[in-house]
């Protein structure tokens, strides 16, 4: 576990402030709102605590958090971008 910040709570709590985080993501007004939420994801990523001895807890922790992480920075930056208008955006979704 980190030394810094985090939010601390298991796996299955970083998948449902990701969910809360997706399912605001278009009503979302401003970049600032966004960005604050992707910080507030990463703080949960970073304070997911780990069962060691689970075997899906080790695929999770390689494979399926930070897959989840990429997609809500992803995601967060695109809605940024179309927050700011700028045009040109690729539908990348």
């Amino acid at each position: 576990m980190s030394n810094g910040p985090t939010i601390a709570g298991s796996y299955e709590d970083f998948k449902r402030l990701t969910k809360d985080f997706f399912d605001a993501l278009p009503t979302a007004t401003d970049p600032e709102q966004i960005e604050a939420g992707m910080k507030c994801v990463g703080l949960a990523y970073l304070g997911i605590q780990w069962d060691d001895t689970s075997p899906m807890d080790n695929i999770h922790r390689l494979v399926g958090a930070p897959a989840v992480l990429r997609l809500v920075t992803k995601l967060g930056i695109i809605r940024q971008v179309e927050l700011e208008g700028h045009s040109g955006v690729p539908d990348l979704v």
